[in-house]
């Protein structure tokens, strides 16, 4: 009976909301972000990101790709390996004046036994009636960045299709478009991304068969929300940083940013209404280019404790090594939650040219 109510329990949790038609953590998997790298300077990179990363953090970025190419992997896991994280990226060079780059993410839970089916129609128990399943969300994202007139300026854009799978019980496919701007100017980094601009939609669609068997034996579930559709509300990114020259061998850069969501009050560290304000911030110690510090503080949070209200953020640890087209970055993180321990990320890029003119 155990695995009757955990696979009951999984599903509604998911599917409780649909009749809402603004989720405030709608599409949230794609908050987690990618890259050791930025993961590990608590995500303060949308003035400086700069390689096929920058998708979800600053399309705009793309464009300080030094190679042609560029491709880019990172697997990361939580909830002792419950939940599994990947990513794949390519950017391409067009020409001098504009990039574009295809990226793929899957956040997802496998093997899943659901029960439903346990027992045969003489009421027996039946272990051969057990069936595995996965509730995943994947994320296809196609890019575009191109640079402008004016000098250091770099403008980029996203459009997302979302596709998210619970088994058989339910499925949601949704679009969206980011937009985002990069400025440069001697040793000062500015940067802005708007993550779904046009609003996000998730259109939604519930197997009513395969829910059938839960809603006939629990009298409490006896009624089936209809299919809906799900809206991600726009929210903000804004960045800047400064470049620090301490020797030949010995440089630093200094980022600070800020998340501003519009979907109403969340729990961090400025918070109305209508919007909340969630700031991040970074450091990264490079030596001779090679090998690279970074530390980050983000996720900051007000929390009630009996009659006081304390502050608590999430600090964030990792090191790169860069060497010729290669690129090893971990990261030191928990990719997102407070409330379990941290876990260790790595990504790896590679960089190269197709054509050996180029």
């Amino acid at each position: 009976m155990k695995f009757r109510t955990f696979v009951i329990f999984f599903i509604f949790i998911s599917i409780s909301t649909f009749a809402q038609e603004i989720r405030k953590y709608n599409n949230d998997f794609l908050t987690l972000g990618v890259g050791a790298k930025s993961l590990s300077l608590g995500g303060s990179t949308a003035a400086t990101i700069s390689d096929v990363t920058s998708v979800f953090w600053n399309p705009a970025g793309l464009l300080f790709s030094e190679k042609q190419m560029e491709l880019g992997l990172m697997h990361a896991e939580q909830f002792a390996g419950l939940l599994k994280f990947d990513y794949f990226g390519i950017n391409y060079k067009l020409d001098t004046m504009s990039n574009v780059a295809f990226s793929v993410v899957r956040a997802g839970v496998d093997n899943i036994q659901n029960s439903l089916d346990l027992f045969d129609k003489d009421g027996n128990f039946d272990y051969n009636r057990i069936k595995n399943f996965s509730v995943a969300d994947y994320a296809f994202l196609f890019s575009y960045a191109r640079k402008t007139k004016v000098e250091g300026l770099n403008l980029g854009a996203n459009f997302k299709i979302i596709y998210r799978n619970e088994g058989e019980f339910a499925n949601a496919l949704g679009f969206g478009l980011d937009a985002a701007l990069q400025y440069r100017k001697k040793n000062w980094y500015f940067g802005a991304m708007a993550n779904d601009v046009s609003t996000t939609f998730n259109f939604w669609k519930l197997n009513e068969d395969a829910l059938k068997v839960t809603f006939e034996t629990d009298s409490t579930l006896n009624t089936l929300t209809e299919n809906t559709i799900d809206i991600t509300m726009p929210s903000l990114s804004l960045g800047v940083a400064r470049d620090f020259i301490f020797s030949e061998n010995l440089e630093a850069n200094l980022e600070i940013d800020a998340k501003i969501y519009f979907d109403g009050q969340q729990n961090a560290l400025i918070s109305g209404k209508t919007f909340t304000f969630a700031p991040s911030i970074g450091t990264e110690f490079a030596y001779k280019k090679f090998i690279f510090f970074r530390i980050g503080f983000g996720n900051f949070q007000k929390i009630q404790d009996f009659e006081k209200t304390r502050t608590r953020f999430q600090p964030n640890l990792g090191l790169g090594i860069e060497y010729k087209s290669f690129t090893l970055d971990y990261a030191l993180t928990d990719i997102g939650s407070l409330l379990v321990s941290y876990s260790n990320v790595f990504s790896l890029k590679y960089r190269f040219n197709i054509n050996s003119h180029k």
